[in-house]
């Protein structure tokens, strides 16, 4: 059989759409990437709960502080409703700073998460030799030209997307961007940088187009949204595998 039979066809839309189901199967059949997606995930749900209870003991010392300057006991009804509405604030901000805090959690552990999934990936990809100190130096400012370019793009999409009708053009490059963050990893291993991630997108366009409207329908969700960034560093490694294999 030639080479040619043998490649896989470029992906499409729907294959990137596909690729946060794609990622999970993946994560749930392999003990190795299930620990590394669920560490962070951990770690950040615990570092949420610690700053959660920090700031209701916090607000709570200051309250009944005010409460006996006033004559009040901590221990009366007014107390114990202060309690109640103090312990439901920290609760709420410990939800809504999980996101944040997961994310931050899982900075160390994507690059590692990326790089056990590109042996699994099917294809595979193929290994990459360890950097020496002034390579890895080199990819480290690399990635950073790539977090700030990414950056430079985002915020004025951002701010355009609450002008009715840009969204028709805005949402797809938010899109496109995410795509770009999340296939940065096998990329930068292999000293791909901006120039070479531009066009690996406009190559694979459509592809692209779909992991990101997934993991925009994705992130809306509440709950499944923390599943998201796994999915993203799995997928994006998935997707880039099979582009790579495809040319």
């Amino acid at each position: 059989m030639s080479d040619a039979t043998q490649r896989p066809g470029r992906p499409g839309f729907f294959f990137g759409f596909a690729l946060p189901s794609r990622a999970l199967t993946l994560l749930l059949s392999d003990r190795h990437l299930l620990g590394l997606a669920l560490l962070p995930f951990l770690l950040g749900v615990g570092l949420s709960v610690w700053l959660g209870k920090s700031l209701n003991d916090l607000l709570y010392e200051r309250a009944t502080g005010v409460l006996a300057h006033f004559g009040f006991e901590a221990t009366g009804l007014l107390g114990a409703l202060l309690g109640y509405l103090i312990g439901f604030l920290a609760l709420l901000s410990s939800a809504l700073l999980l996101p944040f805090v997961n994310s931050l959690a899982a900075v160390p552990f994507n690059d590692f998460l990326a790089e056990a999934t590109e042996t699994r990936a099917r294809p595979p990809l193929a290994p990459v030799p360890g950097p020496n100190l002034g390579q890895r130096m080199a990819l480290i400012w690399m990635d950073l030209a790539k977090t700030g370019a990414a950056l430079l793009v985002t915020l004025p999409l951002l701010v355009l997307s609450f002008v009715p009708g840009a969204q028709i053009v805005c949402f797809p490059l938010l899109w496109l961007l995410y795509a770009f963050q999340m296939l940065s990893f096998p990329q930068t291993r292999r000293a791909e940088g901006v120039g070479d991630a531009v066009r690996f997108i406009r190559a694979n366009l459509g592809a692209c187009l779909g992991f990101g409207f997934a993991h925009a329908l994705i992130g809306i969700v509440p709950l499944v949204s923390h599943l998201g960034p796994p999915l993203a560093v799995v997928g994006g490694t998935l997707l880039y595998a099979r582009a790579v294999a495809a040319r």
